[in-house]
This record gives structure tokens, C-alpha cells and sequence, in this order.
């Protein structure tokens, strides 16, 4: 006879080692979800008491979760004492990182008496799991994780920007130990489950994201909003905003912001730069414009929070998202359907596709200066968002991304065979 007290939910240790950008919102929403699936969950971050507020903070602590969330868990990290010789230093720091992590979950496992069923990634980055199988015995968990890179279908053969490596999911996503993968590019599906077995879990995640609204900080002077709408002094306001970098289309905006057709609008630059892979003179040239042109303003600052960030996407007229080498999926596209902001993206790849098949808004060619500009123009001509809201399948993008689809994704990816 089985001794239902003794029964426990599934265990699942969440590990997320970065904490910039998206990535505390992530985590929180993803603990959120795998708890209402109906597991336990383990948090270990790089910054447990940040990820204890924002959890505490949640408008979806109100929700009824089946799963408990245990406290937050500082993830370790120490130097190797082994002297890798240099062409080998690459594993052996893959070795130290995974190895540290396992037995810091053993030691958990230990100390509460309860077995971690299954690891999952908030995020995996070729950059980290790219020697995983070399650490993978050392490490000796199953485990899954959330991977939103589409570079390796959609551009094959080519380098990640900022890592110098070409993408090859296979090398990790293909070990015993992995269970499954999440992906947020439905192409990705069949692709990834092509590469790395059909033994493998891959399922569609939402590319979710946090729109909490503020409305009252939104209105008060010291907002980062109400700044935006005083420097702007009634023109419009075209956004772009987040980890600001090449692919995001630094140069490309900045440029329709200096064209002489484009100066009764409002730019708007937020976030951190990334100056990687931005050659000195452009970089001199981008300072050189955002000092003197009177119609950007800046805030070169990581933006403090989804509120803020979101409260900016308000208050903006066209939200700019004409990445450049960008073949992967982004949320700001999430918050603009949910928001209602009209986008603009460049041609090809997944952004183009849902912004075509959900009508968002527009399509520009990313190295086309005057179609950047005429294609801004004519958003911002009286009756085009009118027009463009009879068309727009807000809501149905918006229930394609929505969050609350999580659990069930989760229990499909994390169900212990």
C-alpha cells in the first residue's frame, strides 16, 4: 500500500546565472509557471533577494499554485585549482561551472531530504553549454532549458553576433542527460527536433513577457515616461529600446533620426549600450549625433524595471524593432500587441513573418535609409493607426504569447519519464 504522505511533487531546480536585461522578469515567471503545473521548485539565481521581491511583488501571486516555490538559492561560483593548459581552458571552465552547480544541488538534496527530479536552463546560450559534454558527468542531472536562438535554421553557418561561434544546438541538446528543449520560434520545432533526436522533447513555448502598468508613477514628473513627454513637447515618439546594441539597429535609427526629413519627430533611445562589434568611428559618429541633434533624447541607463520600460512603450507612438542580423523572436513585439503600439521591423525572418501574419505594423528594409523613412512617415500620418487597429490581430498575437500558457507547455517538457 502506497503511503500517500510521503509523496512528494516533482522537484525542479531552476538555475538562472544571469541577471541582466529580461532575465530576473524570466525567472520569476518561469518559477511561477512551473509551480502552477503542479512541481516544487528550487530557485538558484545570481541574485536571490532581487528574485525573492520581484516574486513577492507578483501580480500572479494571487494565483492558486499546486507547486510551492522554495527560497531563492545563490548560485556558487569559484576558480578551478587545476592548471588547464590554454587549449584546453575552455573545458576545463565548462568542467568547474557544472561541476560546482551539481554538487550544490546534491548538497540541497541532502539537506531537505527530497530528490531533484529535473534541472531546467531559464536560459541556455551556445556561449555557456558549448563544452556541456565534457561537464556532463561531473554534473549528472537531467535537464531541459529554454533556448531562443533560431540563428542555426534560419541563418546556418553563420557566427553569433557577439560570440565569434557559429550555433550548434546538437552539441548539447543531443547528450542522455537532456530530456527536452523549449523554443519560442515555431520553426524552430521541427528543425531542432531534426538535429538532436526524436527521443527529445521540443516544445513551443509563448515569448512571454511582464506588462505591469503603473499608471500613477507613469504621470508623475520624475518618471522616465513624463520625461520622454516633456522633451517630446506634443511631436511624436518613435521608441527603441532594451540592451541596446548592433543588431538592435543603433545605426539604422540613429540615421533616420539625423535624415532632414525626419526632424518634427521625437527619437528615443533606452537602455544599456553594448559598444561590441561597433567600430570606433561609428561609435565616435553615434556619440557625435546623439549630443548634438535636438531631437533625440536619451537614457543610457538600464531601464529599473518591466514597469518602466513598459510605461515607455506607451507613451511612444511606433515602437522601433528593425533589428539587423536578428533571425530570433522578440518580446517587445509581446508588449507592443498587448499595449497596442504600432512596430516596425526589418524584412526577413521570424519578426517579419508574425508582423505580417498578425498585422503589427511595418516592414522596412533595415540598409534602406529613405524606406526607413518614408516608412515612418506614413505611420505617423493622421488615420494610419486607426486603419491599422481595424486590421491588427492584437489580441490574437497576444494570446499566442500570453504566459498563461506556460503550465501547460511545462508539464509537456518537464513531465519525469
Amino acid at each position: 500500500m502506497t503511503n500517500k504522505a510521503a509523496q512528494h511533487n516533482t522537484t525542479v531546480a531552476l538555475v538562472e546565472w544571469h541577471w541582466m536585461g529580461h532575465h530576473p522578469s524570466y525567472a520569476v515567471h518561469l518559477a511561477l509557471a512551473i509551480s502552477n503545473a503542479g512541481m516544487d521548485v528550487v530557485p538558484f539565481c545570481a541574485n536571490p533577494a532581487d528574485f525573492q521581491r520581484r516574486l513577492n511583488s507578483s501580480t500572479d501571486q494571487s494565483l492558486k499554485h499546486s507547486g510551492k516555490i522554495h527560497q531563492a538559492i545563490q548560485i556558487q561560483r569559484a576558480g578551478s585549482r587545476i592548471k588547464w593548459p590554454r587549449r584546453l581552458l575552455p573545458i576545463g571552465q565548462a568542467i568547474n561551472h557544472f561541476g560546482i552547480l551539481g554538487k550544490q544541488l546534491r548538497r540541497w538534496s541532502q539537506s531537505n531530504s527530497r530528490a531533484i527530479d529535473q534541472v531546467f536552463f531559464c536560459c541556455i546560450y551556445d556561449i555557456d553549454f558549448e563544452f556541456f559534454r565534457y561537464a556532463d558527468p561531473f554534473f549528472r542531472f537531467p535537464w531541459a532549458g529554454l533556448y531562443f536562438n533560431s540563428r542555426f535554421f534560419r541563418l546556418p553557418g553563420t557566427r553569433i553576433p557577439y560570440q565569434a561561434r557559429i550555433s550548434c544546438p546538437e552539441k548539447f541538446f543531443s547528450l542522455p542527460s537532456c530530456t527536452g528543449v523549449a523554443v519560442v520560434d515555431p520553426q524552430a520545432v521541427q528543425a531542432m527536433q531534426e538535429r538532436i533526436g526524436a527521443n527529445k522533447r521540443v516544445i513551443l513555448f509563448p515569448d512571454f513577457t511582464d506588462v505591469s502598468l503603473d499608471c500613477a508613477t507613469a504621470s508623475t514628473p520624475s518618471s522616465l515616461a513624463s520625461k520622454i513627454r516633456s522633451f517630446a513637447n506634443g511631436k511624436p515618439i518613435i521608441s527603441l529600446v532594451g540592451h541596446l546594441q548592433r543588431t538592435k539597429g543603433l545605426l539604422s535609427f540613429t540615421r533616420a533620426a539625423c535624415d532632414s526629413s525626419m526632424q518634427d519627430i521625437t527619437f528615443f533611445l533606452g537602455g544599456e549600450i553594448n559598444w561590441q562589434e561597433i567600430s570606433e568611428p561609428d561609435k565616435q559618429w553615434l556619440l557625435q549625433k546623439w549630443e548634438e541633434k535636438p531631437n533625440i533624447f536619451t537614457h543610457f541607463q538600464r531601464l529599473s524595471s518591466e514597469v518602466v520600460l513598459n510605461q515607455v512603450i506607451v507613451e511612444s507612438d511606433i515602437i522601433y524593432t528593425a533589428y539587423r542580423d536578428f533571425p530570433n523572436s522578440s518580446n517587445i513585439l509581446t508588449k507592443a500587441a498587448l499595449l497596442q503600439r504600432p512596430v516596425v521591423v526589418s524584412e526577413g525572418h521570424l519578426m517579419a513573418e508574425l508582423v505580417r501574419d498578425y498585422q503589427l505594423g511595418e516592414v522596412v528594409r533595415d540598409d534602406d535609409l529613405a524606406n526607413i523613412c518614408q516608412t515612418l512617415r506614413t505611420m505617423l500620418q493622421p488615420g494610419y493607426f486607426n486603419q491599422l487597429s481595424q486590421r491588427a490581430r492584437w489580441q490574437d498575437y497576444t494570446d499566442l504569447q500570453s504566459a498563461d500558457r506556460l503550465p501547460q507547455a511545462f508539464k509537456q517538457l518537464l513531465a519525469v519519464r
